[in-house]
């Protein structure tokens, strides 16, 4: 299973908002940083992010963005495993969503 972790800025924006990181590239920058920190007191290692623009601009900052409904494929398809193999598949990854796409043996 994966755990949904909640950041303590009250869901605040990105920066990205549209055009808004082209048109003010400095504020949206700055607050981009503080999103990122807000991220990274969580702790997790991936950032699930419906909004395409969202996540080109956390990418950007070097986190590692996937959409939601990917991640849920992912645990997914895992659960439908046996209980042996899934474990050895979560086993190495650096969290339940995120595969090379590739069967490990």
């Amino acid at each position: 299973y994966a755990e949904l972790l909640e950041t303590d800025d009250g869901g605040r924006c990105c920066g990205a908002g549209g055009a808004y990181s082209v048109l003010q590239p400095r504020l949206a920058g700055r607050i981009r940083d503080d999103k990122v920190a807000a991220i990274a007191r969580t702790g997790a290692g991936v950032v699930a992010s419906a909004n395409p623009g969202c996540s080109l601009w956390l990418s950007a900052a070097g986190l590692t963005a996937r959409h939601p409904m990917e991640l849920v494929a992912e645990l997914a398809d895992v659960a439908n495993r046996t209980p042996r193999t899934a474990r050895r598949d979560l086993r190495g990854m650096e969290h339940p969503g995120n595969t090379t796409g590739q069967e490990r043996s």
